[in-house]
């Protein structure tokens, strides 16, 4: 009886004990302090802390995994469609574009990370040609050029706040979806804690930005109240909402038309009391500024407007039940 054997079965064989002579192995690729390496000569493969959004090696590329979205779980739908996406290979072990919409760091080549010009004026016309309600065939035939002219630019600008600040490294930004809306607003949130973001939209209309709490868990509401109530904390974020109005921020949210059980109806802070929700937004505008580097700088300005507001938020509600 003859033996056949499949090439491509040698080769890989061959390969693996190649690499176990080398030392290079799952138990090899670790350094003295047990942090994930790169062997020299190999793809770097994301392991451990990498594959949950934190880098061992701060010189590494950061990648996160996809997580399910719960329907009620985000004030929008899952972060992206399931659906099959090329991947990428320059350099790095091949991974799915679509981890990039999820991620707190985006797994672009070398040659686009840092790199943010801003919008190209091309962006501002496909926006246009995707007003209205277009049709099926009409989204196919610019969804290249938005992918690469509206969201790409969008990521691109997220990873250049990112290394600014590591408090925005947690953020999203989102595919299409069957809505026209969502072709037509390009949007993006940065975590900085539970049920607390900063938001980002880009449209015809230009970048509007906005601080939220918002759709909040069970027991946040009441851990806000009790805060608002108290004197210290309540007068704090009282002076807080008012100085961030006077900056040109709206204050909205879900506003109860009464106070709540339990609270005075003449309280100092019953407006306030009455929030549910707490949301403060500003257009940045459409100047010229959105086609250059700029755009970096307003976009962390207003960060900053809106930082003592959203500090305020995950002091006092973020870690309720």
């Amino acid at each position: 009886m003859q033996t056949f054997v499949i090439p491509h079965t040698v080769n890989l064989l061959a390969t693996v004990h190649g690499l176990r002579d080398m030392g290079i192995d799952r138990q090899l690729s670790q350094d003295a302090d047990g942090h994930d390496c790169k062997p020299a000569g190999l793809p770097w493969v994301p392991q451990g802390d990498a594959l949950r959004g934190r880098r061992s090696d701060p010189g590494q590329p950061r990648y996160r995994p996809r997580r399910r979205s719960r329907a009620g779980n985000n004030h929008c739908p899952a972060g992206e469609p399931r659906r099959s996406t090329p991947t990428l290979t320059r350099g790095y072990a091949s991974l799915p574009v679509s981890l990039s919409a999820r991620g707190s760091r985006v797994s672009y080549p070398p040659r686009m990370r840092g790199q943010f010009t801003g919008w190209p004026e091309q962006a501002m016309d496909v926006l246009w040609q995707l007003q209205g309600e277009p049709a099926h065939a009409t989204r196919e035939l610019y969804r290249a050029d938005r992918e690469r002219l509206v969201r790409q630019p969008m990521i691109a600008l997220l990873n250049e706040v990112a290394d600014t600040d590591p408090r925005y490294e947690d953020f999203s930004v989102w595919h299409y979806r069957t809505d026209s809306w969502w072709w037509q607003h390009q949007g993006a949130v940065i975590r900085l804690g539970r049920k607390i973001e900063i938001g980002l939209r880009f449209s015809l209309d230009g970048l509007r930005i906005q601080g939220a709490w918002w759709y909040p868990d069970p027991g946040q509401v009441d851990t806000f109240r009790k805060a608002v109530a108290t004197e210290r904390s309540g007068r704090e974020l009282s002076a807080i909402v008012e100085d961030v109005r006077k900056k040109g921020y709206d204050i909205s949210g879900d506003v109860m038309k009464r106070p709540p059980r339990g609270y005075p109806t003449d309280h100092a802070r019953t407006n306030l009391l009455r929030h549910r929700s707490l949301i403060a937004a500003r257009p940045l505008g459409c100047g010229q500024w959105l086609h250059t580097p700029e755009a970096v700088d307003r976009v962390l300005s207003a960060a900053a407007d809106l930082d003592a507001l959203l500090m305020w938020l995950v002091r006092h509600v973020k870690r309720a039940a």
